[in-house]
């Protein structure tokens, strides 16, 4: 099962690179101009005139991750689309010839000599395909859904952070160049030096985002089935991925404390505490809070209410129902292996 409370971190010898860099040479034994730059957060790219900030970095790693998840992506849909077509085939195949045997065992008497055969019949018939109801919880099924919802996930963070650090980055980099100091310190480097971004292009790659964002940001999510439990993957305030358990009842969406602290979110102290009650007979003390956003797939949810589990209640997971997703109606499509958000 995919983790829910760490951020995907992307391949790592850009990461690897930067650290060399840093480690490089003691910023006290470092001429001045050049320590000022360090301490601007800026680092010469290894074999250029180009000094990078380390969100930079960041953003070609993520740049880099984009390609090779979107193909996994595409690969796996695409396969559990024809699973789940040839078994909805088989099914309405051999749902009429598996009613029959059920009512000739079911009318048989006790002892009929045909009972063993029939029963082998059934078993044949119900090994070929099943209920399209329950494919989501079929192992092999199961686990490429589990493997699809975290990629999906991936993919959409990768493109999220990328567009929040190119932000960052164009504004970190015109108030730089307006700095006096920094622009002395690059010219006593050279008159080959300065400031990144390490290519001029970015406009070109980061319209390729849309294409991305095409295929994750839909309208829906797969989802599956553990148990008598419904999953499907979502990401709180933007940063930090999570599976939810879908459930009916009007309970209030429920966030472990460590997903909240995960995403860096914080709540009052005085916080209203609420006691909820479980099928199990267990009592929770939980504490009001406001997720400042949920995202499922291209649905965005704003200001969310929820309450927040204590840390021994931290077993049942993020859950989310008809009230969490309010001005949604949540359609399960079991046959297709997804769950689909649509607006009211």
């Amino acid at each position: 099962m995919p983790s829910t409370n760490s951020r995907p971190r992307p391949s790592g010898w850009w990461i690897a690179t930067w650290i060399v860099l840093l480690a490089w040479m003691p910023v006290e034994e470092m001429p001045a101009g050049e320590r000022l730059l360090r301490q601007a957060g800026l680092r010469r790219w290894e074999g250029s005139h180009v000094w990078l900030l380390a969100e930079e970095f960041r953003l070609q790693a993520w740049l880099g991750e984009l390609e090779p998840v979107h193909r996994r992506i595409v690969r796996l849909q695409s396969e559990l689309t024809e699973t789940a077509t040839e078994n909805q085939l088989l099914w309405q195949a051999t749902r009429q010839q598996s009613e029959v045997l059920r009512q000739k065992l079911a009318q048989a008497p006790t002892g009929d000599p045909k009972i063993p055969q029939w029963e082998r019949q059934l078993r044949q018939l119900e090994s070929q395909a099943v209920d399209p109801a329950k494919l989501p919880g079929r192992i092999p099924v199961r686990s490429s859904l589990i493997q699809l919802t975290d990629l999906r996930l991936r993919l959409a963070l990768s493109v999220i952070t990328i567009r929040r650090l190119h932000r960052q980055i164009v504004s970190e980099y015109a108030l730089l160049a307006e700095d006096p100091g920094i622009l002395r310190a690059l010219r006593e480097r050279g008159e080959n030096h300065r400031l990144g971004p390490l290519r001029k292009g970015y406009d070109a790659r980061l319209k390729r985002l849309e294409r991305h964002e095409g295929l994750v940001f839909s309208d829906w999510t797969p989802f599956y089935q553990q148990g008598d439990h419904t999953r499907f993957g979502g990401i709180v305030d933007e940063r930090v991925p999570a599976v939810f358990t879908w459930q009916e009842s009007s309970q209030e969406t429920l966030i472990p404390a460590t997903l909240v602290e995960s995403a860096g979110l914080t709540w009052l102290e005085d916080a209203e505490t609420v006691e909820i009650a479980l099928e199990s007979r267990r009592r929770l003390q939980t504490r009001r809070v406001v997720l400042p956003s949920l995202r499922f797939g291209g649905v965005v949810l704003h200001d969310v209410p929820a309450l927040m589990l204590p840390p021994e209640g931290e077993d049942l997971g993020p859950r989310i129902g008809p009230a969490g997703l309010s001005g949604y109606r949540v359609e399960l499509e079991p046959e297709r292996l997804r769950v689909r958000f649509q607006p009211l």
